[in-house]
């Protein structure tokens, strides 16, 4: 009765939909056929105690655990939560994740305190998974994993179904689409790009008031080297993430900026520059110094090393008040000034160079883009532009052309040798970041969240591609692919042809600075503006299993006449990996007399149907179930220990097949049940997670199933008949179907390997 109350709620205040004739936008600027608004709803005490209440009912026999909300939409669901705890369980710890890392303050990216105990991620629904990640991808961070996710609404998504499998999660919800009727309008496919982790590491000392591009990674050979908000410029192994060496700039970290510069590498050595105002030169295998040279103030832009004139050149800012900044040219071995040309403004921006024309290009704090001669500094051009130009232009040596983005907004193509404008592009936000040139078009990313893609054939725009974030990181290539990060922490590949997003990982703060990628584009490396450094491997068709230039299968129930049948997706012959038919031709007439003689122990517990969603539309009698007395404090799904139920007695030659069954496979019972499915009924897509299912496998006899049993775990479909046993993966996302209009039955148990 709960339940159908908090579900008319939810239809009446909480679900909008066009017919309203109220504007239901889309993160593209379109429209929705509808959406939830469960804020609504929350605001709703008698409903927000309701969905509370129920969460401790079915909840009431899990170990201690602890809360975490994303904000905003689960903040009152998660007050509410440990407000209405049971008092055996004194106070439940709870803690909030912010979706951005707060940039004032204590700088947090979660508010609250987290402790050992399992977390049970709390949310207003789950659709893609993008949110939850989010939280998943901060938790991390902080040396917890989630255990569980509690929604009020699980939309069953493709996207959704794969996160909790990749993250080995389990959903706990109180209603899905089809109890409102709904349907997606748009269920796109995972991207196929799968990531490892391989290692990660964090400097402390990142401030998180400067959401903005910062000293990027550089590999060179097995090391990578970048400087941080500390102070530091290190050396880590590429392999490990192990440090190396990391040298300590003097005076600079009190600026909170510390190192800025993204470092560049020549015959062994490394040059940067840092909030002190002094450039650097270390050797770049010990970290030792080789010479510094204090130039001014502050140094926060990269360096450019043409080493035909033994240069490098780096932009420096001073207090002066009659030139504020400065475009200079160092001697490479002893950081000599050769050559400098002083401008009004304190100057942030770096260089590029044009071989064939031996110019430096570079973005002036006085509202122009220059171009000087690489050996004497003499100007060959200027571009006026209506902002500044903060970072490092493009160079595209066949065509001949200059690309820079601004903080006037605005993208800009040049010809390089006349500084002629050939086209540019508004944006609506500032641009902070280096564009990159790849065959015919330019990317370049802006701070309103999207990326731009160029023709510089024709000179017109091709597309705005939405990435949710700001877009600071400078773009990379990797393969056929573009690969960036945004201020949502989130990295994104792009198919250089198509534009089609092939890749998108989760960082748990922002990206702003580019990627760096191995030669064999196997390896990509990226620091976030806090410190950390993470090392991924792109893993292939073969390590993930599914082909990356293919469509991955269509694996959602379709509907047919009426009822939800679910597609063949394996072809004719091939071999079946998260099934396996263990035996068939099973006498299982005396099991079916003792099922169908006893139809009423069908009511004996409703526990499975009414507080898992996805089996809603199942019955069960359990004959061997968890031990409580024996593993207490613990959830259900971990407990190992199971006993036989008082109704076990009533299926003697159920029970003596079983346990003759299990004999043969040399393993021993663990749970057991029968489970039926109601006509045209459906087991909805879940994962079964926990301690006790990792140390089991999982089979199925067929007791009655009139037309076959239809069952999808993974990629796979199988069609299981009377009579048949069958083991399956079920850490795999799995689902079942009954075809029939007639009652499915099946003996599921579970067995583990003797001592």
């Amino acid at each position: 009765m709960t339940l159908n109350l908090i579900r008319e709620t939810i239809g009446t205040i909480g679900l909008r939909t066009k017919e309203e004739k109220i504007p239901l936008i889309t993160t593209k600027g379109k429209e929705y056929s509808w959406l939830f608004d469960l804020r609504r709803v929350f605001m709703q005490r008698d409903t927000l105690e309701q969905i509370a209440r129920e969460f401790w009912r079915r909840n009431e026999f899990n170990e201690p655990f602890q809360l975490g909300g994303l904000e905003t939409a689960a903040i009152p669901l998660l007050t509410a939560l440990m407000l209405t705890a049971p008092k055996e369980r004194g106070n439940v710890n709870g803690f909030i994740i912010r979706k951005d890392r707060k940039t004032t303050g204590l700088g947090n990216a979660i508010e609250g305190i987290v402790n050992h105990l399992p977390i049970i991620l709390v949310d207003d629904s789950i659709n893609s998974g993008t949110s939850a990640e989010k939280a998943r991808a901060v938790i991390s961070m902080a040396g917890h994993e989630i255990r569980m996710m509690f929604v009020v609404i699980d939309f069953l998504s493709k996207l959704g179904m794969s996160w909790r499998q990749s993250n080995n999660i389990s959903v706990q919800s109180l209603f899905t689409l089809e109890d409102f009727n709904l349907s997606f309008d748009h269920n796109p496919p995972k991207p196929p790009q799968a990531y490892r982790e391989i290692w990660r590491t964090a400097t402390p000392g990142g401030f998180a008031f400067h959401v903005v591009p910062k000293s990027a990674p550089l590999l060179v050979g097995d090391r990578i080297y970048r400087g941080c908000d500390a102070a530091k410029m290190q050396a880590f192994s590429a392999e490990t993430g192990g440090l190396i060496w990391e040298y300590q700039t003097t005076g600079a970290a009190s600026s909170k900026k510390g190192i800025w510069s993204c470092p560049a590498f020549h015959d062994g050595r490394l040059y940067f520059g840092a909030y002190n105002g002094t450039i650097y030169c270390l050797d770049a295998e010990t970290g030792e110094e080789i010479w510094t040279h204090p130039d001014g103030e502050w140094v926060g832009a990269s360096p450019l090393i043409v080493p035909k004139h033994n240069l490098v050149y780096f932009g420096i800012e001073y207090v002066r008040p009659w030139a504020q900044g400065s475009l200079s040219a160092y001697d490479m071995d002893t950081g000599a000034k050769v050559w400098e040309h002083q401008i009004e403004k304190l100057q942030h921006g770096s260089p590029g160079y044009w071989e064939g024309g031996d110019l430096v290009i570079w973005g002036s704090a006085d509202h122009e883009t220059l171009a000087l001669d690489a050996k004497t500094g003499n100007i060959v051009w200027r571009f006026e532009t209506r902002r500044s130009v903060k970072y490092a232009p493009a160079i595209d040596e066949e065509r001949k052309l200059t690309a820079f983005a601004s903080f006037d907004k605005s993208i800009y193509v040049l010809d390089v040798a006349t500084g002629q404008k050939r086209g540019e592009w508004p944006t609506e936000d500032i641009c902070y970041t280096t564009p990159l040139f790849v065959g015919n078009k330019l990317f370049c990313g802006s701070g309103d969240r999207h990326l731009y893609v160029i023709d510089i054939d024709e000179m017109k725009l091709i597309k705005k591609i939405n990435l949710y974030a700001r877009v600071y990181s400078s773009p990379r290539l990797v393969g056929n692919r573009v690969i960036l990060g945004t201020a949502g922490g989130r990295v994104f590949e792009i198919d250089v042809d198509t534009l089609e997003t092939k890749g998108a990982l989760q960082l748990p703060d922002a990206v702003t600075n580019a990627i760096a990628v191995s030669s064999d584009h196997r390896r990509i490396f990226i620091s976030t503006y806090m410190n950390h450094l993470y090392a991924f491997e792109r893993l292939s068709s073969a390590e993930e299993g599914t082909s990356m230039s293919e469509e991955i299968p269509d694996v959602t129930p379709i509907e047919q006449n009426g009822f939800v049948a679910a597609p063949s997706v394996v072809p004719g012959n091939a071999p079946y990996g998260n099934f396996e038919r263990i035996t068939e031709g099973v006498d299982v007439r005396e099991m079916c007399c003792e099922v169908l003689a006893q139809p009423e122990m069908w009511l004996i517990s409703t526990t499975r149907q009414d507080q898992i969603a996805v089996q809603r539309e199942t019955e069960s009698i359990f004959l061997r179930s968890a031990d409580h007395d024996r593993g207490k404090l613990k959830a259900r799904e971990d407990i190992h220990e199971s006993k036989l139920t008082p109704q076990a007695a009533s299926y003697p030659s159920i029970t003596r097949w079983v346990d003759g069954f299990a004999k043969n496979q040399g393993k021993r019972v663990a749970r057991m049940l029968l489970a039926k499915l109601r006509p045209h009924g459906r087991v909805y897509p879940h994962i079964d997670t926990g301690e006790y299912y990792r140390a089991r496998d999982r089979y199925h006899l067929v007791l009655i199933s009139e037309s076959g049993s239809a069952m999808l775990c993974g990629d796979e479909r199988a069609v299981m008949q009377e009579g048949e046993v069958w083991w399956f993966d079920n850490k795999q996302v799995h689902e079942a179907s009954n075809l029939s209009g007639d009652d499915r039955v099946h003996l599921i148990f579970d067995l583990e390997y003797r001592d």
